[in-house]
């Protein structure tokens, strides 16, 4: 399935944006007719997607930690 960034650049532009859920379906016929990704390319990306998720939470625990300290000092 590709997607058709013409068609999401004119959707912006007329502010009729899909919501992402519609973006991550398929039908049921593309599950049906296209091979299934190889175990190999699936752990790649989800290594990838876990790593992302992982450097969010530092920063997210990193600015926390700042606004903490920012806290203390200023009491």
């Amino acid at each position: 399935m590709k997607l058709n960034y013409a068609a999401c650049n004119k959707e912006a532009e007329r502010g009729t944006m899909r919501q992402p859920y519609e973006e991550n379906t398929a039908t049921l016929k593309d599950l049906m007719t296209v091979a299934p990704i190889h175990p190999e390319v699936y752990a790649s990306i989800t290594r990838g997607r876990v790593k992302a998720r992982r450097l969010v939470e530092d920063f997210r625990d990193a600015a926390k930690q700042r606004r903490e300290d920012i806290h203390w000092v200023l009491k």
